[in-house]
C-alpha cells in the first residue's frame, strides 16, 4: 500500500503509521463486541468498538464490499488518534453479522439507526457521532444520513469512494470481467468491445434485479446515492481517487453536485494512490483533511455550500 504511493503523499510516512497501527490494533487497544437487533427482526448485527478515555464522539464506520475486519481496525487508529470512539459495523451477510446477503444499505440503513441510539445510550447527552465509510460503506453512510428518524446526534458524514447508484456499480463489475476476457479473446483476434458474449449488460442488470426482487424483496432502483444525497442536509465530506478504476471518481463527483448538503467539500487525490478504496493510503494527507473537516463541522465555522470553489490545486482537487 506504500510501495508504489506518490512520493507527494509521503510514503515513509504511511509505512510507518500502518505499521504502528497494526500493532496497536491487534496487541495494545482494547475491543469490545457489540450486537443490535436488525431493524427488521431477522437477525442481529455485530460490531467492534473502541473506546477512546473519555471521548463522547464516535466514528460509525461502514465495512466496504469484502473489507476484513482487522484492515478496518487498522483505519480506525485515524479516528481513534483524533479522540474519537470507534464503531465498526459489520454488513448484513458479512463477517460476524447475520444475513446471507448484502442489502446494498438498502436495510442496513435502518440497522445503523440501532447502533446509533446504542452509541447515545452509551456516551449519554452528550453523544455526538460521525457516519462514515468506504465504497459500499460510503454508501451505508448516506443512505443513514438521509432518514428522517435519524438521530439529531449525528453531525456530519464522510463519504470515501461510494457509488451513485447500484447500477452504476454493477456496469463497474461487468465492464471489469468484460475487460478480462477481451484481454484473452484479443490475442486469437476477437474482440469484445466491453460485452460478454451471449450476456449484454442490460440483460445482466435485468437478471440481477429480478433475482435480488425475489430474495430480499427490494429492487437496485429503491437504492440510490444520488437519492441519499439529495434527501440529506448534513456537512459531508465527499473523498474520492483519480485513479479508482472500480468506482471512478466521477461517481463521487456526481454525487456531490447533487447533495443537498448544508456543507459539502470533495476532495479527489491525484496521481499513484492505490486504486479503489486506497485514499487512506495517503495517511497523512487523509488525517490532515478529515480532521479540518470535522474541524470546521464542530466548530459550527462551516461555509455556505453555495460557494464557489475552495480550493483547487494541481496535485489534489478540493472544492466546497
Amino acid at each position: 500500500m506504500w510501495s508504489d504511493l506518490d512520493n507527494q503523499y509521503d510514503p515513509s510516512y504511511t509505512k510507518q503509521y500502518y505499521t504502528e497501527a497494526k500493532n496497536w490494533y491487534d496487541n495494545e487497544v482494547k475491543k469490545q463486541t457489540l450486537t443490535v437487533p436488525f431493524a427488521d427482526g431477522t437477525g442481529t448485527a455485530s460490531a467492534t468498538y473502541i473506546a477512546a478515555p473519555g471521548s463522547t464522539k464516535t466514528i460509525i464506520y461502514g465495512q466496504g464490499w469484502t473489507t476484513e475486519p482487522e484492515w478496518m481496525g487498522y483505519i480506525s487508529k485515524i479516528f481513534y488518534d483524533m479522540g474519537y470512539n470507534v464503531l465498526m459495523p459489520y454488513t448484513r451477510g458479512q463477517n460476524s453479522s447475520d444475513g446471507e446477503f448484502l442489502t446494498f444499505g438498502y436495510k442496513d440503513k435502518q440497522d445503523w439507526i440501532n447502533w446509533i441510539n446504542k452509541i447515545d445510550a452509551l456516551n449519554g447527552k452528550n453523544s455526538e457521532v460521525i457516519l462514515y465509510g468506504q465504497s459500499l460503506g460510503a454508501d451505508d453512510a448516506l443512505e443513514t444520513a438521509a432518514q428522517k428518524s435519524l438521530p439529531s446526534s449525528v453531525k456530519a458524514v464522510i463519504a470515501d469512494c461510494g457509488y451513485s447508484t447500484v447500477p452504476s456499480l454493477l456496469k463497474s463489475l461487468y465492464s471489469g470481467v468484460a475487460t478480462s476476457l477481451n484481454n484473452l479473446t484479443s490475442k486469437i483476434g476477437w474482440q469484445l468491445n466491453g460485452s460478454i458474449p451471449l450476456v449484454p449488460y442490460d440483460q445482466f442488470l435485468n437478471a440481477f434485479n429480478g433475482i435480488n426482487q425475489l430474495l430480499q424483496g427490494f429492487s437496485l432502483d429503491d437504492v440510490s446515492g444520488i437519492s441519499a444525497v439529495q434527501n440529506s442536509t448534513l456537512p459531508t465530506l465527499f473523498i474520492a481517487t483519480a485513479d479508482d478504476t472500480f468506482i471512478p471518481d466521477t461517481e463521487t463527483e456526481t454525487m456531490y453536485h447533487l447533495s443537498n448538503s448544508q456543507f459539502k467539500q470533495l476532495w479527489i487525490l491525484q496521481g499513484n494512490v492505490g486504486g479503489h478504496a486506497s485514499a487512506n493510503n495517503a495517511v497523512l494527507d487523509y488525517k490532515k483533511n478529515i480532521e479540518a473537516f470535522l474541524n470546521a463541522v464542530e466548530s459550527g465555522k462551516t461555509p455556505d455550500s453555495n460557494q464557489s470553489d475552495l480550493k483547487v490545486d494541481s496535485d489534489q482537487r478540493v472544492a466546497a
